[in-house]
């Protein structure tokens, strides 16, 4: 996967299924108020439960710290702009959204094994 083309919705969606998460079959409808990134998930007894691991630290930090993914925020010498790098190992991807980066490590992780 093109990680840098994908959006949120994308991602949060690869991410479920490395999780082996059922994804509801109305995964692309967005959840009620919330933005288009949400993917529904199907939890037995539970119903759908949204999640946004790109955007929702209590969706995200779970993986992060499972899988111990560092996060580092940076300031650019070169441009002034803030961003974040989420790294493991040989797996490194910055971003403005440290949530993004990590998810997105961990699926570059999960690509290797």
């Amino acid at each position: 996967m093109n990680y840098e083309a994908a959006g949120d919705f994308d991602i949060n969606k690869a991410v479920a299924e490395a999780l082996s998460l059922k994804i509801s079959s109305d995964q692309y409808m967005g959840y009620g108020d919330r933005d288009e990134n949400v993917v529904l998930l199907s939890v037995l007894s539970e119903g759908d439960k949204a999640v946004d691991y790109c955007n929702n630290p209590s969706d995200a930090w779970p993986i992060i710290v499972k899988n111990r993914i560092s996060l580092e925020f940076i300031q650019s010498v070169h441009d002034g702009k803030r961003y974040c790098r989420a790294f493991i190992s040989l797996n490194t991807w910055s971003s403005e959204n440290p949530l993004r980066a990590a998810m997105i490590v961990f699926l570059k992780m999960k690509e290797q094994t």
